[in-house]
């Protein structure tokens, strides 16, 4: 390519619902230099998804599909991208299609590494073909990349809205009802068992009648540890000491009306974007001390073993003071190492490395 033309970046995603790597992917489009990448989305036909941008839609098979159709999915990929200069996977499936197609049309790739669901066996199998591995914590590189040496760990970036102002705050808990002295604890989650949302019931129920726990997010009727099947049922015994809020898109003003951000997981998750908009907004945080949460939080929050109700409830009755002070530091750890613009320069310069321009 001539050193003045625009650098073409195809990122494919499959997720067939909006998730935090596919707000990060938009929030990204948006972010980075216009004038020097084109960036293109490729997706599964069936994904209700909305990207922002170019997007190009194509079958692609599930994991539990047979080779066959990974294969064959390659092979319809490696056409799409045959303008790419660098090639940029988001999901383990995706990952190993990409490999196929990069394979074929002799396309850098990279994978962008953001959860531990990618088995080692297949990992270590396909690990020559991606150019750079890049995690979104140190905990995914340790756990999941097959080669250090070609690893590069960047976090997910989240927008600087600004620290929550006394006067949203007053407004929002206004609006949501909630008295002077409630000690509201938010956590942003769909009702899977992996997120601990049981685990925070259990807990608030142990804080004092000030407490009252948010949980928001839609429901999830799969089975097994990361489906939660049953799982509103069993959180509605609770009555209005636990409030199931549903899906929403005013999460700004929740942040307002809440005292502190609560994550609960039980799973190790790669990174969790919502604990860093609460940090970003300034809302102290408390959240398991598994996979690469610690890494967000630093020493500005408060970290507790998963599955520890009693430890939970003790962190979610802190003082007023120190949830303020916790706020604050984590808003400036936020700013030092999540900021949105500050990450998409370092995607740019992983991509440019890819491309070898």
């Amino acid at each position: 390519m001539s050193s003045h033309a625009k650098l073409k970046i195809y990122i494919v995603d499959h997720a067939p619902v909006l998730g935090g790597v596919e707000v990060f992917v938009n929030d990204l489009i948006a972010a980075v230099d216009q004038n020097k990448f084109d960036l293109t989305i490729i997706t599964d036909t069936a994904t209700r998804v909305q990207f922002d941008g170019k997007v190009i839609r194509i079958d692609l098979p599930r994991l539990r599909d047979n080779w066959i159709q990974t294969i064959m999915a390659g092979m319809r990929l490696a056409k799409v991208i045959h303008n790419a200069d660098v090639v940029m996977t988001t999901t383990a499936r995706m990952h190993l299609v990409g490999a196929v197609a990069a394979t074929l049309a002799r396309k850098p790739l990279i994978w962008r590494m953001c959860d531990v669901t990618l088995p080692h066996s297949l990992a270590r199998l396909f690990s020559p073909i991606p150019k750079i591995f890049l995690p979104v914590t140190h905990f995914i590189a340790n756990t999941c990349s097959p080669d250090l040496k070609r690893t590069i760990v960047i976090p997910d970036g989240v927008r600087d809205e600004n620290a929550i102002t006394d006067e949203e705050r007053r407004e929002a808990r206004r609006h949501f009802g909630f008295d002077d002295d409630q000690v509201i604890a938010l956590m942003l989650a769909r009702l899977v068992r992996a997120k601990g949302c049981d685990v925070f019931a259990q807990a608030i129920t142990q804080c004092d009648d000030r407490v009252i726990g948010l949980i928001v997010g839609g429901d999830d009727e799969s089975e097994g540890l990361l489906g939660g099947r049953g799982l509103r049922q069993e959180l509605e015994q609770f009555g209005d000491r636990v409030r199931l809020l549903g899906h929403r898109d005013d999460v700004r003003r929740l942040f307002a009306a809440s005292d502190l951000y609560v994550n609960a997981s039980i799973f190790p998750e790669g990174m969790g974007r919502a604990l860093m908009e609460a940090q970003m907004a300034g809302l102290p945080l408390v959240a398991s001390n598994i996979g690469g949460i610690p890494e967000i939080i630093g020493d500005t929050g408060i970290l507790i073993p998963p599955h520890d109700v009693k430890a939970l409830a003790q962190a979610m009755m802190i003082d007023s003071s120190t949830r303020k002070s916790l706020g604050q530091a984590g808003r400036r750890r936020a700013l030092e190492n999540f900021q949105l613009e500050s990450v998409a320069r370092r995607f740019e310069k992983v991509w440019h490395e890819a491309a070898g321009v």
